[in-house]
């Protein structure tokens, strides 16, 4: 995936394996994706189709999880939409890479659910689940701080019960023209030289794992991955497999001599329980001790790159541990600028994800397998610890062979270059002096392609802990 994308071509046959609804909303979000002046249908403008057509299983099931949802299409919009959707052809659409990632998922989460074996086709609810199943489409993200999660939407696809008592309003409009999160925020120390780097020449520092500030970044979990003395023998799913295993041992015998052997021998397997499960453990520790060299192996992470961003300007602790105690700066980025469309595996920019425990390597030997290293990669460089979710932190990953490798006196630091036109702006913190104002203010000044950039001030709001900007 890595290099220029070309768009899959949509073809009839593939119309023929979505259902009428989904093809509606596909339409529709051609539709959007058109009257946003852009090309290819993204994650956001299928989004936006499900909300608009009211009458596909999508669209009520997100409303059957929240009883109201805020976002930026106004009547006029929806209406143009609308107006003549059904004659775009298949032919004229085109996806974006997360767009055609999203409909292979959902073929996939077609197959696992039974509908394929079935023959029934491609749904909006099942599609739903795609859209939410990756935090780097802009899909996901706009439901980010929302009940209307992966999990949420396939409890009630795979439950019987349909209806939902517990609803929420949307913490942020959803916005489908650009990504909820706007801007993007660098927090650094003053040093000139750096300053004069980032701001006149669009250099941005790129660090290896290595140099990461959380010693347990890139790292996942090897003991313990299975255990199975939180298996029941008396589970339902046990019950089925041990019968599965006698019927391969016993091809002549029927099902009611099978059930009967099963309860014959069901009494004998319980009392050995305790035993079973002690050598299970030991077997599965040992599978994935071997498993663990290889892997390593595979996902040599050192030739991967991050930089990073914060959603905010305003977080106390940032500027203590990255902006020298409010001595040093935050440099404000356009979020909707190509540059940060363009990274590792085609993923762009991605909010961080903060958990209790990092990956097990079962689960991620699992994607391995099915999604590839650069995936694995992914997962692992976008994982942190709970502990620092106060950073709402967004990255950037690229491989090494793509960024500069400058050398300094005893080491060299990898280096990307940003169009000078996605910096909008410099935050002076709290605690820098007049005089190292200026001298940013007139590099800025004196330099063509960085002249468009403003300077703040960052100013407490009286009689509250929060901030506020004022231009300078």
């Amino acid at each position: 995936m890595v290099g220029e994308f070309e768009p899959l071509e949509l073809s009839e046959n593939f119309a023929n394996n979505i259902s009428h609804e989904l093809l509606n909303v596909l339409k529709l979000s051609f539709k959007n994706s058109c009257m946003f002046g852009r090309s290819l249908v993204e994650t956001n403008d299928l989004i936006a189709g499900i909300i608009i057509y009211e009458e596909c299983k999508a669209h009520k099931l997100v409303y059957s999880l929240t009883n109201k949802i805020t976002h930026d299409m106004s009547e006029k919009h929806i209406e143009s939409v609308k107006e003549n959707y059904a004659s775009v052809r298949i032919h004229d659409i085109r996806l974006n890479p997360h767009s055609e990632e999203a409909f292979e998922i959902a073929f996939h989460e077609n197959y696992f659910l039974g509908n394929t074996d079935k023959k029934i086709k491609l749904e909006s609810d099942v599609f739903l689940l795609a859209l939410l199943s990756r935090p780097y489409f802009k899909s996901y993200v706009l439901f980010s701080n929302s009940i209307v999660s992966y999990n949420a939407v396939k409890s009630i696809i795979i439950s019987e019960k349909k209806d939902r008592s517990d609803y929420f309003d949307f913490r942020r409009p959803l916005n489908f023209e650009n990504l909820p999160v706007q801007k993007l925020y660098k927090y650094v120390e003053y040093d000139e030289k750096v300053l004069t780097s980032i701001l006149l020449e669009g250099n941005i520092k790129y660090s290896t794992a290595g140099e990461l500030n959380d010693k347990f970044e890139y790292s996942y979990l090897v003991k313990n991955l299975i255990d199975f003395n939180h298996i029941s023998m008396d589970d339902d799913a046990f019950k089925e497999q041990y019968k599965l295993e006698l019927r391969k041992q016993h091809p002549t015998l029927d099902n009611t001599q099978i059930d009967l052997l099963n309860e014959q021998t069901k009494g004998f397997i319980k009392l050995l329980e305790p035993k079973i499960k002690e050598l299970l453990n030991l077997g599965a520790d040992t599978i994935f001790k071997g498993m663990l060299p290889e892997f390593q192996k595979v996902l040599n992470y050192t030739h991967l790159a991050s930089t990073s961003f914060s959603e905010s300007y305003d977080i106390s602790p940032m500027w203590a541990h990255y902006g020298n105690n409010h001595n040093g700066v935050a440099i404000i980025f356009d979020h909707n600028h190509d540059y940060f469309n363009e990274s590792y595996f085609n993923y762009g920019s991605c909010p961080t994800m903060y958990s209790d425990k990092p990956h097990k390597l079962n689960n991620l030997y699992y994607h391995l397998n099915n999604e590839g290293e650069e995936y694995c990669s992914f997962l692992l460089f976008m994982n942190k610890s709970n502990q620092w979710n106060y950073e709402r932190e967004w990255r950037m990953l690229k491989r090494l062979d793509e960024l500069e490798k400058k050398p300094l006196e005893n080491s060299f630091i990898y280096l990307d270059s940003i169009p000078t036109e996605a910096i909008e702006g410099v935050i002076f913190g709290l605690g820098v002096d007049e005089q190292s104002k200026n001298k940013i203010k007139q590099l800025i000044k004196d330099s063509n392609p960085s002249a468009h950039i403003k300077a703040f001030n960052l100013k407490q709001i009286r009689e509250t802990y929060g901030f506020e900007l004022e231009e300078v």
